[in-house]
């Protein structure tokens, strides 16, 4: 059973319609105990039987998809070179004699041969007339991007995961006709059915569904992190215990780039602002003749600014319902400034006023 999450036998490793018995951890316990108990090649028997071996169980898109399956084909170098240039995508003058890739270089690739429309690079070149072969092959990389689309999302539903099963589905039928069309031809020399990768892609939606989507797994984030850690190991440790002393240069690093953005971040804030030339060539009024800039100019009433300004379309028509329509309009009532008459508020002046009564009383006989 070479597959680390289920006991498919070898030869059904391209049966992607059947489900065999996933491994658990209780079952693995158990063969464990059983071999605990023999020596020998027998405990290696056991062991062996089930297929039990030290290896990741979770999949790996960049990988399975990108540096494990695809980069085994060959492309056309001529008009791979002819693509336009993409923002964010490597551009390759050649595919066939690469010095130096990796899996995130096999990924742009894979698009690279692939467009929305059609196959760029070999539409013109294999056809199902021309090469009937060919034409079959170029079918299982279409459904393989298909796959590899639906496993790269980073949201998926029900119907997405539907869906990316359906396209396992299909990618394993086009895998077979084309199997079926090579066999007994010179082109039969691929044993298909021995590439672990390809039967990984039975168990990829169940581990979106246990352990989230596939980015969660994914190294394709560190794969451009290889240079510098390469770098802090030639250059900054004494090649033991290695471990601890790449993070404390990593850490150095990290701290000076912080740094480092700080200070661009302050330099920019206290700069002098725009860099605007200081002579602009040509006249400015014949550049923009309906903005002046000068000082402010004395407070004139509507009347005097329609008679100054009477043969002006814009400004003839200038009336204070028309002015305090559009401010109603557009301005509420805490956006509106006070007047210009200020109005003044005196304390109200208090004055007493004392009045004095006086009264004789006379006196009253008995």
């Amino acid at each position: 059973f070479p597959c680390p999450k289920c006991e498919v036998p070898r030869t059904n490793l391209l049966d992607y319609t059947q489900k065999y018995k996933i491994r658990t951890a209780e079952d693995t316990n158990s063969y464990l105990k059983q071999a605990n108990k023999l020596k020998g090649d027998a405990k290696e028997k056991i062991l062996k039987d089930h297929g039990l071996r030290n290896v990741e169980v979770t999949h790996d898109r960049l990988h399975i998809f990108h540096g494990g399956v695809f980069p085994h084909h060959l492309w056309v170098d001529k008009q791979i070179a002819s693509l336009p240039r993409w923002s964010g995508l490597n551009h390759f003058n050649g595919v066939t004699h690469m010095l130096f890739s990796d899996g995130s270089k096999y990924e742009d690739i894979s698009k690279v041969n692939f467009t929305p429309v059609i196959i760029f690079a070999t539409y013109n070149v294999i056809t199902e007339a021309a090469c009937p072969l060919g034409y079959l092959l170029l079918k299982c990389l279409r459904t393989y991007l298909i796959v590899d689309m639906y496993v790269a999302l980073e949201v998926h539903t029900q119907t997405t995961i539907q869906e990316g099963r359906a396209a396992i589905l299909a990618f394993g039928a086009d895998l077979t006709a084309y199997m079926n069309a090579v066999a007994d031809t010179e082109f039969d020399d691929k044993n298909w059915g021995a590439i672990i990768k390809l039967h990984l892609w039975v168990h990829i939606f169940d581990d979106i569904k246990d352990k989230g989507v596939s980015r969660n797994s994914n190294t394709k984030p560190n794969e451009k992190l290889h240079g510098p850690l390469k770098k802090h190991y030639l250059r900054r440790t004494n090649f033991k215990d290695v471990a601890p002393q790449i993070l404390r240069a990593e850490h150095i690093c990290c701290v000076a780039r912080i740094m480092r953005e700080d200070l661009l971040h302050y330099d920019k804030n206290i700069g002098e602002g725009p860099d605007i030339p200081e002579d602009i060539e040509g006249d400015s009024e014949s550049i923009v003749t309906h903005v002046h800039l000068g000082a402010a100019q004395p407070t004139i009433s509507i009347p005097v600014l329609r008679a100054l300004y009477q043969h002006d379309t814009a400004l003839c028509k200038i009336t204070s319902h028309n002015i305090i329509k559009f401010f109603g309009e557009r301005l509420t009532l805490e956006d509106l400034t006070m007047p210009l008459n200020k109005i003044e508020i005196i304390r109200d002046e208090v004055r007493n006023y004392s009045i004095y009564i006086t009264c004789k009383l006379n006196p009253i006989p008995l």
